[in-house]
């Protein structure tokens, strides 16, 4: 019995790739076939065509810089939140409770 990959960052992203690159391969075919055949493709596949271009374009024009800069971005924003200052007690969240009814 083979021994499962290891799950890295790396692998997902090699996993992700060959699974792009057999979804590609699979609605070239299928064009072809329409085109060869001559029948109509239907809506759902020309949108889901159009959607698997925008994101292979994405993913090429995204750079290790935008990556970094968007994490630490996010990072930034997290440490800037500020702390919940309210502290609820018991007869708080009764009173709210009982507003509700």
């Amino acid at each position: 019995m083979a021994r499962k990959r290891k799950v890295t960052t790396e692998t997902v992203k090699a996993s992700a790739l060959e699974l792009l690159d057999l979804t590609l391969q699979a609605t070239n075919k299928r064009f072809a076939d329409a085109i060869k055949d001559d029948y109509p493709c239907e809506a759902a596949l020309i949108s889901a065509s159009v959607a698997l271009l925008k994101m292979v374009e994405a993913k090429g024009s995204l750079t290790d810089d935008d990556k970094a800069g968007d994490l630490a971005a996010q990072r930034q924003a997290f440490n800037d939140r500020k702390p919940a200052t309210t502290k609820h007690t018991p007869e708080d969240i009764a009173a709210l409770y009982a507003g509700n009814t």
